[in-house]
């Protein structure tokens, strides 16, 4: 039974291994389409990672931003700018156009008699143009207007979405420090019990399916808290992202954070 026991959590290590070892390659894709080139030595976390609160502390100052300064919100400004004046161009298209002509040339006739009107011809005058009336016009000026309508609807969902995500993300983050001193605690302790395990498999007081077991938490909880650094740190960026203010000396930043 023993055996049978470690065949199975063996052949189930093998399938997930499988597996992430395919997720990394696809990662490591996804990241040369970013940087231009396959990436050979990925750099990770140090050891002495620190938690770092988001400032300002108040959720509602992080929202305001993200209301004024998320880039897809000022996107959706623009084209409704662009919309606005589309319909003013419409409109224009139906008012009178004057435009000031000139024109210079030179004539000679021939057969040249006494009233053959030869030598240089100069013309300036104004010219206005007016269409009194197009169906076509009105319909064109009020899909425009219909564009920009819905350009200034887009701008509301976009503050919208951008105060949700900044509000999810803040929340992420101030709540990754309770939980990576959890996941911390509960990796040692796993660490702890699987050493314990060990001791006690010499001694002949546990078998080797509990060893296994043991081993198995003790890797999950190191996993579980080492993908909580991660989360926190993506959490991080997208907060700043959403809100507007992510810049490079953020990236320069999370960088000192990896070896």
């Amino acid at each position: 039974v023993d055996l049978n026991e470690a065949q199975a959590q063996y052949q189930s290590a093998q399938a997930r291994r499988i597996a992430g070892d395919v997720q990394v390659q696809l990662s490591r894709q996804q990241l040369a389409q970013l940087i231009g080139q396959s990436p050979n030595q990925l750099a990770r976390l140090k050891n002495n990672f620190i938690f770092t609160p988001p400032i300002p502390t108040d959720i509602n100052a992080w929202v305001e931003r993200a209301a004024q300064q998320n880039l897809f919100v000022n996107q959706r400004r623009v084209a409704y700018e662009i919309a606005a004046q589309q319909i003013k161009v419409d409109q224009a298209a139906a008012y009178p156009q004057l435009q000031a002509v000139a024109g210079t040339g030179w004539t000679r006739q021939s057969p040249n008699e006494g009233i053959a009107s030869n030598g240089r011809v100069d013309r300036i005058g104004l010219e206005l143009n007016w269409t009194a009336f197009d169906q076509t016009r009105g319909a064109i000026v009020q899909k425009s207007r219909l564009d920009a309508a819905a350009a200034y609807a887009d701008i509301e969902t976009a503050i919208r979405q951008a105060q949700t995500q900044t509000r999810q993300y803040y929340l992420q983050v101030t709540a990754a420090n309770t939980q990576l001193q959890a996941y911390k605690t509960a990796m040692i302790s796993a660490q702890s019990v699987a050493a314990a395990a060990q001791g006690s498999y010499r001694e002949g007081l546990k078998t080797l399916v509990d060893v296994l077991i043991a081993q198995r938490n003790a890797f999950s909880a190191q996993q579980d808290y080492v993908n909580a650094q991660y989360d926190y740190l993506l959490n991080t960026l997208n907060l700043k992202a959403a809100s507007g203010q992510l810049n490079e000396q953020d990236l320069r930043e999370l960088n000192t954070w990896l070896r």
